[in-house]
Parts: structure tokens; sequence; C-alpha cells
């Protein structure tokens, strides 16, 4: 009985779940594709710690808007207060990324949490993070298969031009 009692026992949760997104399903449901430069990064406690990013557009793969973007989402940090955000995209200041959004222009968020952000990488590499998610296939009861991410900037770009 005790056995039994431990296995359906509710665990503390250390991930987010998800529909596992492609690419394809990504550029396909993003209002707008683009690649730009993180400028700035604040947080604020309201309740719970928010943070703004601030991006500097460089190129819009799809859609279209403001050169200047402004993201908030939950979590981050200030002072000795936190907010962890399991599957929340996590950025830094001076970072290059892709990003796939969804949402009117002013309230744009980043599609499928981190599986709609990637890292820009000096050398022409593109890198996601996805710790703290678990992908789930939408429909189904198997498994969710996930293809492969491009490794390469100009790949993940004429993927998300191909798929519009």
């Amino acid at each position: 009985l005790a056995l039994g009692l431990l296995l359906v026992a509710p665990v503390p949760g250390e991930s987010s779940t998800v529909a596992a997104l492609s690419i394809t399903d990504l550029a396909q449901r993003a209002q707008r594709v683009l690649r730009a430069q993180v400028v700035e990064r604040s947080s604020w406690r309201d309740g719970i710690v928010w943070s703004q990013i601030e991006l500097d557009v460089h190129e819009d793969w799809k859609g279209g808007g403001a050169m200047r973007l402004h993201l908030v989402q939950p979590g981050g940090f200030t002072g000795s207060f936190g907010t962890m955000v399991f599957g929340m995209p996590r950025f830094a200041e001076g970072e290059e990324v892709v990003l796939f959004l969804s949402g009117d222009e002013g309230e744009e968020r980043v599609l499928g949490l981190a599986q709609g952000k990637f890292s820009v990488h000096s050398d022409g590499t593109v890198k996601r993070d996805l710790g703290g998610m678990r992908l789930a296939r939408v429909g189904g009861h198997r498994p969710p298969v996930v293809g492969t991410a491009p490794r390469r900037l100009e790949q993940l770009e004429a993927m998300v031009r191909g798929s519009r």
C-alpha cells in the first residue's frame, strides 16, 4: 500500500510540458520571425518577477514591424528574489538571436516557449536551449517526433523562408 501511494503521489515539477513544434510548425504559426541582438534586459517585481528584453532587429524573415522590440515575459531575478518559469527562453545582453514571435505588435511573445528562440554564435551556428521543457505530441499517445533543428544560421533561414 505504501509503495502504491508513492507511485501516485504528486512530484514537484521541474519542467513545463508544451506541444512539440517543428521548425516548419514554428514558421507557419509565427506572425513574425526575426534576427536581432539583445540590447538590454531588466526585471521588476509585481507579485512575481517579470523581465523586459529590448532587442534591435537586424532582419525580418517573416512579417515585419518595429526595428526596436520590447518583449515582456514572466521570470527573472531582482535583488534576492526570483521567479523561475521552466521552459521560458532566457536572454543575455549582447546575444544575437532568431525569434519566432506570435501576438499583436507591442504584445509579442516567443512562440512555443524556448522552442521559438535560437542563439546565434559568431561562427554562424545556431542553438536552442530546451532545458526545463518536456515536449508532448498533441493528438497521439506516442512520444513526440521532434525533427533535428538546423545547426547553421543560413539553414534555419532557408527553412523559415521555405515554410511561409
